[in-house]
């Protein structure tokens, strides 16, 4: 009884903790999809870009429509502070559901809380978390016998929910192929399967129809992926964002594992590989598959790490009981044992402690009153229309929520829209608005002509560029060459006009105007 007290404890404590991160931490696109949810339930989804000046004639997909939609209802209900609260319970509950339940499990339930909490927030990746850990569950050999036809539905609810419904796909094909495999491959193990692997060959093998079952599964499931407003549409941009490789030089999450410190990743790979490699008897194909794929998908990018964190907690719990029976009833052995997992779990929550606490106290400069121009949005409310405003991609989705009367120039929806001419959504082929940006921003372009071309007649921008200081949200990974000086400095320059200031932001209007 006093064991499971403890354990109730800590998952309340872990709970408040990604509470207070999503409280303390704005995410920029948080008032884009806000917005957005507004709009469709006022007027139906949009069908070209109806926040910016640059684009509007691009045909806008949105890929989270009911989340969006969802999110506005909860802030209607109970603002930030409802929202914070739901979206910690869906973490949570992610972790909690892959964890084994055996003390082992405390080790990577705290290690995958520190991976976790570097992504949670407010932010509809942490929907794609809870999602895949149903699946995860839904693949176990028993709950998959019983539940199989309900994944279906999910993946039919998941598709219009947000686009990382591409990796719970990836993950339940992994699944599916790996039962597959481990029925036609021989054992790993030179004294045969496994009692869960044998459940497995079950699965392809059983009376000849637990693989038709399958493929059935699999062909509804890809029905159902098909049903959303864009219908095949909607893939095809998923798979032009998932392709752009721009994205991994100009977008903190989409970085490489090198573009961020995350010692929680590490040890959870290191866990599995030498603990997977060990018990392969029992870490089967499904679970080979899936762990490798997702640890590579880390590697790749910083927004995936989150998915091994919850994949490696779900394979590495078909270990600790075998690493249990191997040491035996020998007391001694126990005792060491015992002293290990002391030693173990010691560690894990030093890691936490460090990841955790640096991430809540990062996440403070990241809120409202610290990061966002809330003053001069109050300011610009009260002046005469300003004509066309530029501003930093960090505050787009901000400016969209707080300043509706202002279309942006580039926003976190945009880094992957550009026209050409195979892909002719807008009425410019070969233009990018968010490389436009960059070409200001990062390269120093000329920014007079491209403010001409669009008409443009103020500047909002952050205070904080004038102190070279960086934040996650678009992290820029330097070129060669001498950095631009900020985009402040050049607009004095060629007689542009400060004419508000305060501790966040930077207002400029046109010389003349």
């Amino acid at each position: 009884m006093k064991k499971n007290y403890w354990r109730v404890v800590s998952w309340v404590l872990l709970w408040v903790v990604f509470l207070v991160k999503g409280l303390w931490m704005l995410d920029p696109d948080f008032g884009q999809h806000l917005r957005t949810g507004e709009v469709i339930v006022k007027s139906g989804l949009p069908v070209t870009d109806p926040f910016s000046y640059t684009m509007p004639d691009w045909k806008y997909i949105d890929h989270a429509w009911l989340s969006d939609v969802l999110v506005w209802v909860g802030y209607q209900a109970g603002g930030t502070e409802f929202l914070a609260a739901v979206y910690a319970t869906m973490a949570i509950g992610a972790l909690w559901l892959v964890t084994d339940k055996g003390r082992w499990g405390v080790v990577t339930a705290i290690l995958g809380a520190a991976v976790l909490i570097g992504r949670a927030g407010v932010r509809q990746q942490v929907e794609d978390w809870l999602l895949i850990a149903v699946i995860l569950r839904l693949l176990e050999d028993a709950v998959w016998q019983k539940w199989k036809w309900v994944v279906p539905v999910i993946f039919g609810w998941w598709v219009n929910l947000h686009s990382g419904v591409a990796m719970g796909l990836a993950i339940l094909g992994a699944g599916v192929t790996g039962k597959i495999l481990t029925n036609t491959l021989p054992p790993t193990s030179p004294s045969g399967p496994s009692p869960s692997i044998s459940q497995a060959r079950g699965f392809a093998a059983g009376e000849g129809s637990q693989a038709v079952k399958a493929l059935f599964v699999g062909g509804l499931v890809v029905a159902a992926v098909l049903i959303n407003p864009y219908g095949i549409r909607l893939w095809k941009e998923i798979g032009e964002v998932a392709g752009d490789r721009s994205l991994k030089t100009t977008i903190a999450e989409w970085l490489p594992w090198y573009g961020g410190v995350d010692l929680a990743f590490w040890m959870l790979a290191a866990m599995v590989g030498m603990w997977g490699w060990k018990y392969r008897r029992v870490m089967g194909w499904p679970e080979r598959l899936i762990v490798g794929g997702t640890f590579v998908a880390g590697l790749s990018s910083l927004r995936h790490m989150p998915v091994f964190a919850l994949t490696a907690g779900w394979g590495l719990g078909k270990v600790w009981k075998a690493f249990e029976e191997d040491v035996g009833v020998n007391d001694e052995a126990r005792r060491r044992l015992g002293g290990f997992y002391k030693l173990m779990v010691g560690v894990a929550v030093m890691v936490f402690v460090v990841q955790g606490g640096l991430e809540l106290w990062f996440s403070r400069s990241l809120s409202e009153a610290s990061f966002y121009p809330q003053k001069a949005v109050a300011w610009l409310k009260g002046q005469p229309d300003m004509g066309r405003l530029f501003s930093t991609y960090d505050w787009g989705g901000y400016l969209i929520w707080k300043l509706p009367e202002y279309k942006t120039f580039v926003d976190g929806r945009m880094p992957s829209w550009k026209c050409s001419m195979f892909n002719v959504q807008c009425l410019m082929p070969g233009y990018s608005a968010f490389e436009e940006f960059l070409d200001i921003t990062r390269e120093g372009a000329d920014f007079e002509p491209i403010f001409d071309k669009h008409g443009v007649e103020a500047v909002l921008w952050p205070k904080r560029d004038l102190v070279k200081t960086k934040v996650w949200i678009n992290i820029e990974l330097g070129k060669p060459g001498k950095k631009p000086k900020p985009l402040p400095v050049r607009l004095e320059a060629v007689g542009w006009k400060m004419v508000y200031e305060d501790g966040a932001a930077l207002i400029f209007m046109r010389k003349g105007m």
